[in-house]
């Protein structure tokens, strides 16, 4: 099942970061499912990495100084153990 979903937000929201002085920005999705069956309520989490879709398996960052990129792509997000 695939749920389109749209989320605006301002450019003044979003955390941008610079590299050789050109802006980007990395989006995080976070996912926090609940739902009620029978007498208990079931949950489902998971995070999801952003970015704009390119060669390679993980999605590259979306670059603030160019068109918005006409395909996004999403990985699950697991941090490695330190």
């Amino acid at each position: 099942m695939c749920v389109p979903v749209r989320l605006g937000l301002k450019r003044d929201q979003l955390h941008v970061v610079a590299l050789g002085a050109r802006p980007m920005f990395a989006g995080m999705l976070l996912c926090d499912l609940r739902w009620r069956s029978g007498l208990s309520i079931h949950r489902f989490g998971a995070d999801f990495l952003l970015g704009a879709a390119g060669q390679g398996a993980r999605p590259g960052p979306i670059w603030l100084d160019r068109p918005a990129p006409r395909m996004l792509s999403a990985i699950a997000y697991a941090p490695q153990a330190v």
